[in-house]
């Protein structure tokens, strides 16, 4: 088996080659559970996700039609369901559930509970940028926002972050 790059597993994929399509699902399922689990924060849902977005991937394959754009595609899908699943959970932590008593050096500090008072789009933003490393245009394309609204996100989750965490500068 060769080592075949991404688009030519996709071209093959949208032809139905189930191989082909099984090695994009290995090759990219790492990078996608995270960034599922960064708007989802629960790890057994973003599997779930992640596995959602694999089956639709495959079903609407064929409509793909620039096979080099699989991954970004596959993401930006993936992205609109995390954040239909958070919003339809509606799942936020009171400010009183966290342990914020200390200073950001102790243990006492709950981060995982931090980013879970952040927006599901916070989140996003936040991964895709400061984890991801993608621009602020690339964000805007993957989330079907502005990027003057990606600032604004991150602006407010980084606000939120400090306000809860305190400075680690």
């Amino acid at each position: 088996m060769t080592d075949e790059n991404s688009s030519d597993l996709a071209l093959r994929a949208r032809a139905g080659d189930q191989e082909a399509f099984g090695q994009l699902c290995l090759r990219h399922w790492s990078g996608l559970v995270a960034l599922a689990r960064s708007v989802l924060i629960d790890d057994a849902e973003a599997e779930d996700a992640v596995q959602d977005s694999l089956v639709h991937a495959w079903k609407k394959l064929p409509a793909l039609r620039d096979p080099a754009a699989f991954s970004p595609w596959l993401k930006k899908s993936l992205l609109r369901d995390c954040i239909r699943r958070a919003k339809r959970r509606k799942k936020k932590v009171e400010l009183s559930d966290l342990e914020i008593a200390g200073p950001p050096n102790q243990s006492n500090v709950d981060v995982p509970g931090a980013l879970r008072t952040l927006s599901p789009r916070q989140r996003a933003v936040l991964f895709l940028g400061e984890v991801q490393g993608l621009e602020d245009r690339e964000i805007a394309n993957l989330l079907r926002l502005r990027p003057s609204t990606v600032r604004v996100h991150r602006a407010r989750a980084r606000e939120r972050l400090q306000e809860l965490l305190g400075d680690t500068s």
